[in-house]
């Protein structure tokens, strides 16, 4: 490890993350970067340096006590209907817009390529 030490604190240290590893850069490290608060590298994401969460419980499920398939025919099939239904008053309307945009997007398209369009646009 390269590192130079100094008396004042403000004065930057080098450090080499692998000893005697010439291709990785230093790294200048102060030592109020160490402190929390201070305005350099805090670390990588889960290990930010930071005080401790506290209060934050997790619960997890054993895979093999979930039952991944169950009441998939008897209950699936009925809420597969029920949930769509209750959006179909959500998503039916955007529909019809597009299918009407697109239909008369394509009957304009043909009629500006026929012989009847032609001569209407350019009055030939």
């Amino acid at each position: 490890m390269c590192q130079r030490s100094s008396e004042d604190p403000q004065e930057p240290a080098l450090e080499r993350s692998v000893p005697g590893d010439l291709k990785t850069p230093l790294v200048l490290k102060r030592a109020a970067d160490d402190k929390m608060g201070g305005h350099g590298y805090s670390g990588w994401w889960g290990n930010m340096g930071g005080p401790k969460h506290r209060g934050i419980v997790t619960y997890q499920l054993s895979p093999y006590e979930m039952k991944t398939n169950a009441h998939l025919i008897s209950k699936g099939t009925h809420n597969f209907f029920r949930r769509t239904s209750a959006q179909l008053g959500y998503i039916l309307p955007g529909i019809f817009l597009f299918w009407g945009v697109t239909h008369f997007g394509k009957k304009r398209h043909e009629w500006l390529n026929s012989k009847a369009g032609h001569k209407a646009q350019h009055g030939h």
